[in-house]
Order: C-alpha cells, then structure tokens, then sequence
C-alpha cells in the first residue's frame, strides 16, 4: 500500500479487509494533537 511520505501504518485485520478503493482514506490519526475541544466537537457531531 502507498501512504504518505512520513506517514506508516500498521495493516491489521480491519483495515485489510477493506475494500482497496478505501485505503487512500485510511490515515494515522494524531491522538496526542486532539484537546478537549477537539473530542467535544466530535462528540456533538456524531450525535446528529
């Protein structure tokens, strides 16, 4: 799989059975950049 320049992901068994034309989506997420703010606004938006 291609992934970013700096980025590498680790294929587990979810991500490898998506379908391919996903995998250009499949990012590594900066859990330690998210705040407070961050999770609230998550929080609310997957409520509605």
């Amino acid at each position: 799989m291609k992934t970013g320049k700096s980025q590498e992901l680790n294929w587990n068994t979810v991500t490898k059975r998506l379908p391919k034309h996903l995998h250009t989506f499949i990012v590594k997420q900066p859990y330690k950049q998210y705040t407070a703010q961050n999770q609230a606004v998550w929080r609310y938006v997957m409520r509605l």
